[in-house]
């Protein structure tokens, strides 16, 4: 919860030293394919460098086609977000980066839980990171709302003492009843086993609770679980060091108090605290001056004894992060916490619970799919005390304060739920299999086609050998439209082994996309990316991927551009490293990748494009792209910009790869000037080649004007 870094920069900064991905898994509640796609797988894989402003994911897609790394993505199956809106026959699902989407189907509840669980490996030592979080893989969650994350990173040992990862394992083999064709659950479930941990000891050591991860096990909700297996009986001790407290964020709340919170204040009750007091705060959602409650809501918190409406002391849904226009973003909370504290010591819990029944899993048999991680942090003595994040409310709540009409939480089932089935289809065999647990008639229908693939009832399981022009069709876009009476729905198809799927088509870009690219600076990027997630749909999906300055009708001048966006190139690294107090992790990691590695808008893949040769349409080599002479101006451009950066890329302490780099560039610049030289001894008009040559090359800066004189 930083309102100065985005969520995309905290994961790559946790990411960044953990070495190479082997797997990862991702759940999520609603899925928006092309964000998670461009804007959020590429956060886990921070090494493989910046893409490009309209392919922001072109290094990643490139990676996983010639890793085949396993990444699986679980989501509620009425909540792929195409899937929400009226279906034509043209409608599709883009899938372009090699991952498995798994719908999970529940009968009661949803499917709710936002987690990240990977597998790492960094030289001899692997790693487990297990995240819980509120934000789903979509534009608001990793865009726009004010959520929360917890992240642990847990180096693997064989025989440790882990209770953390015996949740873990607990969690994975629940899922894998759903999903039991997941390569990347497969993989992490099957380290963490052979690895044998074993539960730790202790509780609480020097003040410090245990890590542990809850997602319903034994069938315990959130509050006895809290109870039982972290808190037990210290909310109704007082304590040197100050009493306990509970403060409680989420944007939503039913109409019946979750047994947490009733438990806290029985608790604190029985502790001693008097009536009227308010040691439990809970989060006031606002919009505007109204108050997103409804009455029914604030009615039934009324009958806790020790709780009140609260908020923040301070503007903090308010974003450091800025539309493209400059503005700050004003956010909607989405987070879901609950903290546990005194002065000294707090306990954590986060993740996708909302503060309702349904999501503390009060009723087993109307619970939702959830998954909180519970960690504690403390304040050694003489370091100041720990403050209460929420501010209560002048007043009580007016019933004339709140929303008139009822609003459906997140998490409520849809009106009309999307038909049970599964729809896999194997690239081995090339067969597409559905299973049909629903009572109606459904029609499956493949890209546009009116006439349908496979018609299914109730209880059958369908399976049908695709031919070729139908496996392409799948290849494009995995998905189908399932068709009953009443309605329509787009459906992604569980790929398996995906990877003997064919090769995708690679994103090339050309040296022109690529100067444009440059002359965008990062911040205005991600400017972009906020604006889009603002957008409603009808506009988006026209915006996505466009800009100002990318406008191909523009009149073209090649050196204008380059030495343009040298400038906001070499702008870009000095802000950067200007502004490492909040960031240094993650802006490091950002200056690394675009100068020393080899993604997209790296310095050496400018390099090569600089000096690439056009290619006809029948594939033959032609002229380079450059002149001889462009391209040696464009080469002595970027060695201006990259030798202005020495002395700041030194400081931070990455003077041998900047001296590597430099020589590269030299190199390549000398070669230039072995083919420049004849163009220009061509010349009788022209100066000696050798003798002008040298002078560029001590005067070349955009600091120096002189004149130049034989």
């Amino acid at each position: 919860m930083d309102r100065d870094i985005s969520l995309y920069q905290q994961v790559s900064a946790q990411f960044q030293p953990l070495g190479q991905i082997e797997a990862l898994l991702l759940t999520t509640y609603g899925l928006d394919v092309g964000y998670l796609e461009k804007s959020i797988l590429p956060a886990f894989f921070p090494s493989l460098g910046e893409g490009p402003a309209t392919e922001p994911h072109r290094p990643l897609f490139e990676y996983l086609e010639e890793t085949h790394t396993p990444i699986s993505v679980m989501y509620d199956v009425n909540q792929l977000l195409r899937g929400e809106t009226v279906l034509d026959d043209t409608a599709n699902v883009t899938k372009e980066l090699r991952w498995q989407a798994h719908a999970v189907m529940k009968e009661g509840g949803c499917f709710h839980p936002k987690v990240i669980v990977a597998l790492t490996n960094n030289g001899d030592q692997r790693y487990l990171v297990i995240a819980c979080s509120s934000a789903n893989l979509t534009r608001p969650g990793w865009g726009l709302n004010y959520e929360a994350c917890a992240f642990e990173v847990v180096p693997l040992n064989e025989n440790m003492q882990s209770s953390l990862l015996i949740d873990v394992i607990q969690l994975l083999q629940s899922l894998q009843s759903h999903i039991p064709d997941s390569e990347s659950l497969n993989r992490i479930l099957e380290v963490l086993v052979s690895i044998q941990p074993r539960a730790a000891g202790w509780r609480v050591s020097n003040g410090r609770y245990r890590t542990r991860l809850w997602f319903g096990q034994e069938k315990m909700s959130l509050g006895k679980w809290l109870q039982k297996c972290v808190l037990r009986d210290d909310l109704k001790i007082g304590q040197e060091q100050g009493c306990w407290s509970l403060e409680v964020l989420s944007p939503y709340y039913s109409m019946q108090v979750p047994g947490l919170i009733r438990w806290a204040s029985d608790t604190f009750s029985k502790r001693g605290v008097e009536t009227g007091s308010a040691p439990i705060l809970l989060f006031c959602p606002k919009d505007g001056d109204l108050i997103d409650l409804d009455t029914e809501v604030v009615t039934a918190f009324a009958s806790v004894k020790h709780a009140a409406w609260a908020e923040f002391p301070g503007d903090r849904l308010r974003s450091q992060l800025r539309d493209i226009e400059g503005n700050r973003q004003q956010r909607f909370l989405h987070a879901k916490v609950y903290r546990f504290w005194t002065p000294r010591c707090e306990v954590l819990v986060v993740g996708s619970a909302n503060a309702t029944t349904y999501g503390n899993r009060d009723n087993a048999s109307a619970a939702n799919t959830e998954a909180c991680l519970v960690f504690s942090r403390s304040v050694p003595e003489g370091l100041g005390s720990l403050k209460p994040w929420l501010r209560r409310l002048d007043g009580a709540i007016d019933s004339s304060q709140c929303r008139k009409s009822s609003r459906q939480n997140e998490d409520t089932p849809p009106d009309v739920a999307v038909p049970a089935l599964r729809i896999s289809f194997d690239w081995q065999s090339k067969i597409l299999g559905v299973v049909s647990l629903d009572s109606r008639k459904l029609s499956i229908h493949l890209g546009t086609e009116r006439t349908p693939l496979i018609t299914v009832q109730s209880g059958e399981n369908p399976s049908i050998p695709l031919v070729s022009d139908q496996i392409q069709t799948l290849f494009i876009s995995p998905a189908v439209r399932v068709v009953s009476s009443e309605k329509a729905w787009l459906c992604l198809v569980e790929e398996k082994n995906l990877h003997l799927k064919p090769p995708a088509p690679t994103m090339e870009r050309n040296i022109d996309d690529l100067i444009r690219d440059w002359q965008l600076g990062s911040d205005q990027r991600q400017a972009e990316h906020i604006a889009r997630a603002a957008m409603p749909d009808d506009l988006r999906s026209s915006a996505d991927g466009t800009s100002p300055e990318l406008d191909e009708g523009a009149e073209q001048d090649r050196l204008n551009d380059i030495f343009t966006a040298m400038d906001r190139f070499r702008k870009d690294i000095l802000t950067r490293l200007q502004n490492t107090e909040n960031l240094e992790a993650f802006t490091r990691l950002q200056i690394q990748a675009r100068l020393f590695g080899k993604g997209a808008m790296s310095v050496r893949y400018l390099l090569e494009k600089i000096c690439a040769p056009d290619i006809s349409e029948q594939g033959s080599a032609e002229s380079p792209v450059f002149d001889v002479i462009e391209q040696y101006l464009a080469l002595m451009s970027l060695h201006d910009a990259l030798q202005r950066l020495v002395e700041p890329i030194n400081a931070a302490g990455m003077a041998e790869d900047m001296s590597e780099l430099l020589k590269e560039v030299k190199d390549t610049i000398a070669d230039a000037q072995n083919r420049v030289i004849p163009a220009l001894e061509q010349d009788e008009s022209s100066p000696d080649a050798r003798t002008l040559l040298a002078w560029i090359d001590d005067h070349f800066s955009y600091d120096q004007r002189a004149e130049f004189a034989l």
